[in-house]
């Protein structure tokens, strides 16, 4: 059992008594309406089958720091980006 524990928390949480409540929380359809139930399991990604998904990108200023080593920032560590999906994603009309 020991091996199956981590030494920190995932990247939301701040301590492990927060990560545990939000495991507490049932997501399956007898606990939550279906409102709530669809809104708990929805992806935050959505793409109709077979669309054809553009591989990222550097942009000009992160190129430059990847060809230059960024030997500035390396001492020190760099807050992590969350990007927050609510709600459905539009989907374009087909004509």
């Amino acid at each position: 059992a020991a091996k199956l524990r981590t030494a920190e928390v995932p990247f939301p949480f701040e301590s492990r008594e927060a990560y545990e409540r939000s495991l507490r929380q049932p997501l399956g359809r007898d606990f939550n309406t279906e409102a709530a139930f669809r809104a708990l399991t929805r992806p935050a990604v959505l793409k109709d089958a077979g669309a054809i998904i553009a591989p990222m990108q550097f942009s000009r200023g992160l190129a430059k720091e990847a060809r230059e080593g960024n030997a500035a920032a390396k001492g020190r560590a760099r807050a992590p980006v969350v990007v927050v999906v609510q709600g459905r994603g539009k989907r374009s009309k087909k004509a």
